[in-house]
């Protein structure tokens, strides 16, 4: 039975308790103790267009146990009124480059790399919208060229698949028009893996793994075509776009974009911090984003996947519900926005 009397109370009770069956954010774990004085944290979802889609209330003590949120978007989240100072722990992972099943070869992707720290929330941040995103998994050049995944992922043509977005998080309010503008702070950012693309088995090594602090180089060229993939992001720069095969060259990656492949086929760069290259044509996969991590963020630590498509874990911060199967995936083929799957990136934020 609900606590609230009145309708208007027992509306809101509905709307709190909403958290422990939405597809949004998920909570998970045991919860710890905190001097957090908060009742209620309002978090907004948004489309990929920027269309406002739900607002969901968290209690303090869901958010104790930590909320794992999925749907590729742009989020905004306020703590509401409070006094005491606490701390945040937030895990960012990137989306996964995506597999190219057209044609014969590995095909895969670069998986999505992650980022853990936690955030100091100061009595000034009271009523402060944060800023937040989960990236999207790279799409099927079904219908050419191929998105890569919101909100940076470089596009792909050709058979490819585009590139990972990368997943943010922000102490400050990012408008949704600025979210990839150069000078935007952000604090903590889970990079994408690089595109895939079929006929890959004739060379080089798959990879284009998102990475922190440097995203992996793609591979997996076919004998005909040089070694064209596209390289990895560091933290001063974006990958270098991979060399002309058969066909014309890749684009480099730059701040908070991976770059686009070659006009007749490649894998396209991850997003990130700095986006990975994409690969020339015909046939590499793109570089892997570079994570990033504030110096204000303390206690961190960065997992970059294994070269077999997989996202990992944090050794000494586990993430709430975290599913290897579940995100950043490299090795996921998709060609809807939504619908990647494995291979969309997550956010997981947890009162400490």
């Amino acid at each position: 039975m609900s606590p609230f009397k009145s309708s208007a109370g027992r509306s809101l009770g509905k709307l709190i308790e909403g958290f422990k069956s939405s597809t949004i954010g998920q909570g998970f774990g045991a919860g710890s103790s905190t001097s957090a004085d908060f009742e209620l944290a309002t978090v907004k979802s948004y489309s990929t267009t920027g269309s406002l889609v739900t607002t969901h209330l968290y209690t303090r003590d869901s958010l104790l146990n930590g909320i794992t949120f999925n749907t590729v978007g742009y989020y905004t989240i306020n703590f509401g009124a409070f006094t005491n100072g606490f701390d945040i722990r937030v895990w960012t992972y990137g989306g996964g480059g995506g597999r190219q099943s057209n044609g014969p070869g590995p095909g895969n992707g670069g998986a999505g790399n992650g980022v853990t720290g936690k955030i100091a929330v100061s009595s000034s941040d009271s009523n402060t919208d944060f800023t937040f995103i989960v990236g999207g998994g790279g799409l099927s050049a079904g219908a050419s060229p191929a998105p890569g995944g919101f909100p940076d992922g470089g596009d792909a043509t050709y058979n490819a698949h585009g590139g990972g977005g990368s997943s943010r998080f922000s102490k400050n309010e990012i408008s949704f028009g600025d979210r990839d503008n150069a000078s935007s702070v952000y604090h903590l950012i889970g990079a994408g893996g690089g595109g895939g693309i079929g006929y890959t088995s004739g060379g080089g090594t798959n990879d284009g793994r998102g990475g922190y602090p440097a995203g992996q180089p793609g591979g997996g060229y076919y004998p005909s075509d040089p070694q064209c993939y596209g390289r990895g992001a560091t933290q001063s720069g974006g990958g270098v776009g991979g060399p002309a095969g058969r066909q014309p060259a890749g684009q480099p990656g730059g701040k908070y974009s991976g770059g686009n492949s070659g006009t007749s086929g490649g894998g396209a760069g991850g997003g990130g911090w700095y986006g990975g290259g994409g690969a020339g044509g015909y046939y590499a996969t793109g570089g892997g984003g570079s994570g990033y991590i504030h110096p204000d963020v303390t206690e961190t630590q960065g997992m970059n996947g294994s070269p077999v498509t997989r996202a990992t874990d944090s050794p000494s911060y586990p993430a709430p519900g975290f599913d290897s199967n579940g995100h950043s995936r490299g090795d996921v083929d998709s060609d809807t926005i939504t619908g990647a799957g494995g291979a969309n990136g997550m956010v997981c934020i947890q009162v400490v």
